[in-house]
């Protein structure tokens, strides 16, 4: 599953990564509360990430691939 272009269901044990263009994230759902017998929100969810620097990548212009709309 690609987390960036559909949604995952969030259960404990579930893994998945996605890419930025100088960072890898692997993660891993550990834990699962939901606020509701719907189950419509979370009340605790907890996950693992790990967040790996792509090889070659130039982190030292300090810039990153953030959507125009969450720009200060």
């Amino acid at each position: 599953a690609n987390p960036q272009a559909e949604a995952i269901l969030a259960e404990p044990g579930k893994k998945f990564s996605f890419d930025t263009t100088a960072l890898r994230v692997d993660a891993e759902i550990e834990e699962v509360e939901y606020g509701d017998d719907e189950k419509t929100f979370f009340s605790k969810l907890t996950a693992n990430l790990k967040v790996f620097l792509k090889e070659g990548a130039d982190i030292r212009r300090g810039e990153m691939d953030i959507p125009d709309e969450f720009k200060s």
